[in-house]
């Protein structure tokens, strides 16, 4: 084994401490830290260069996945007993890793992020399970780069993770202060916004054509998208459905919102 740890046995101990309170979201801003449980999230943080900082592990980890454990070349690895794993995990059957990783730094937004196909943009969605349901379904049909409104559930919210699967370690996202503001940017280069909207004179999905270049605003699960961004938005749409049926939650009205903006590209691949 190439790697050298040290142990902790004591649940007072402050590194434990530490990576427990990094389940509060003011915790994980302040130290620019997150952390993801289970060795699939360790093994796409690796896949993506990510800068893990600390592994935390059980003795049952380490028998079980020791070459995994090399690979993420974390700045420090800690054994720490059974007691000790169960005040960080929130898991029902947990594997004994917990990883704590460096925020990637944002990226600079640019004409070049424009002028390379459209966005998905969301409006407040503030339920983290939905929000990583909708970056896992937009990476796995070909569309990386969504915009947030702060309003949004945090990216780094172990719901988000464990619901993405590691597709925000691959998608671009920029959060926006004033969502109205980017639409009208893209406006003034010429891109169509679509917004989903419940309402009669809103398009019906399926009756017209994306192009490459056009983005769609998905609302709040409660109450959809404000008036300030219907108003900016090119075109409203909604999803053909039963009369009487239940409205869909955000994630499944994404996906499939998603598959109909990426399939006439895909078939002209």
């Amino acid at each position: 084994m190439a790697f050298s740890y040290s142990e902790i046995t004591s649940r007072k101990n402050e590194k434990i401490i530490w990576a427990s309170r990094l389940s509060d979201k003011k915790n994980r801003d302040a130290e620019g830290v997150f952390f993801t449980e289970g060795v699939k999230l360790l093994e796409e943080a690796i896949l993506s260069g990510l800068e893990i900082e600390k592994i935390f592990f059980t003795q049952k980890a380490l028998s079980s996945y020791p070459d995994i454990l090399e690979k993420a070349n974390a700045k420090e690895y800690i054994l720490v007993s059974d007691s000790c794993f169960e005040k960080l995990t929130d898991e029902n059957a947990p594997q004994g890793i917990f990883t704590a990783i460096k925020k990637p730094c944002s990226l600079p937004f640019s004409e070049e992020c424009i002028n390379d196909g459209g966005f998905i943009i969301l409006d407040d969605i503030q339920n983290p399970l939905n929000l990583g349901a909708i970056f896992r379904c937009a990476y796995s049909l070909g569309v990386t780069k969504l915009v947030l409104t702060k309003g949004c559930a945090d990216v780094y919210n172990p719901k988000t993770l464990r619901s993405a699967m590691g597709s925000i370690f691959k998608c671009s996202f920029y959060v926006y202060d004033d969502i109205c503001e980017f639409i009208e940017m893209l406006n003034k280069y010429g891109r169509r916004v679509y917004c989903t909207h419940l309402h009669s004179d809103s398009l019906v999905l399926g009756s017209f054509n994306f192009e490459k270049s056009d983005s769609i605003v998905m609302g709040n699960e409660g109450h959809g998208v404000s008036k300030n961004v219907l108003d900016v938005c090119t075109d409203s749409v909604i999803i053909p459905m039963n009369e009487g049926a239940e409205s869909l939650n955000a994630a499944t009205a994404s996906a499939i919102i998603i598959w109909e903006m990426t399939k006439a590209n895909k078939s002209k691949e």
